[in-house]
Order: C-alpha cells, then structure tokens, then sequence
C-alpha cells in the first residue's frame, strides 16, 4: 500500500509541475505579444489600426504554419519531428530577421504561407465534424 501512495505523489508532484511550466509558458507568451505589439504600433503613429491589423494577420498565419509544419513533423517523426520542425522554423525566422533574404522572398514565403493557411482551414472544416461526432478522422 505505501508504494502505491508514493507512486501517486510522484504523479501528483508531475501535474503540478505541468501546470506551474504551462503558466511559465503562457506569461511568456502574453509578455512577447505585448512587446511585439507595442513595437509595431510604434512604427506608423497614424495608422496604428491597420499596422495591428497587419501584424495579427501575421502572428495568427504564424501560428497556423507552426501547427500545420508541427502536425506533419509529429505524423512522421513523432515529438523529434514536432522538435525539428521547431528548430527548423526559429532558424528561418532568425535568417530573415537578420536580412538574409532580399524582399522577393520574404512575399512569396508570405504567399506560401497564406496558401497553406487557407488549406488547412479546408482541412481542419472537413475533418472536424467527424472528429466532433466521434468518428474516426
């Protein structure tokens, strides 16, 4: 009986230390968003609302890139698919923040990016109802 205690305060202790990097990562998150934020609408004092429009547009295509790459890394390679892909995707962005690319590139990646946005929403709207009810994907 003891051991069987222990074992449950082990995962009891791992939940909670879950939960405590979860809160770490979502402060983290909020914290870069507020920074990013504030210096964008910095940069045209008269256009702020469409300078935010901008970068949400970018911040959520972002976001539906890094999940769409991730998912694929994650059906082939599993979490060291999800981990390249990460690794993969901050060496891109670090690349262009530095001025690697001439501006040509940085549009059609921007294309690409949009294109494949919009092909996992057609994705994701004809597998949802499925997966809602149960079904197999």
């Amino acid at each position: 009986m003891p051991r069987h205690r222990r074992q449950t305060d082990a995962a009891i202790d791992r939940q909670r230390g879950m939960q405590a990097i979860m809160v770490l990562l979502d402060v983290g998150v909020q914290a870069a968003q507020v920074a990013n934020q504030s210096r964008v609408l910095g940069l045209v004092t008269a256009a702020q609302g469409r300078v935010n429009t901008l970068y949400m547009i970018g911040y959520f295509t972002g976001g539906s890139l890094g999940s769409l790459f991730a998912t694929y890394g994650w059906s082939r390679w599993n979490w060291s698919g999800v981990c390249a892909v990460g690794i993969g995707l901050t060496t891109i962005a670090g690349l262009a923040a530095a001025g690697a690319w001439s501006d040509d590139v940085a549009w059609w990646a921007l294309l690409l990016a949009l294109v494949a946005t919009w092909v996992s929403g057609l994705d994701y709207a004809r597998v949802a109802p499925r997966v809602l009810r149960g079904e197999s994907a």
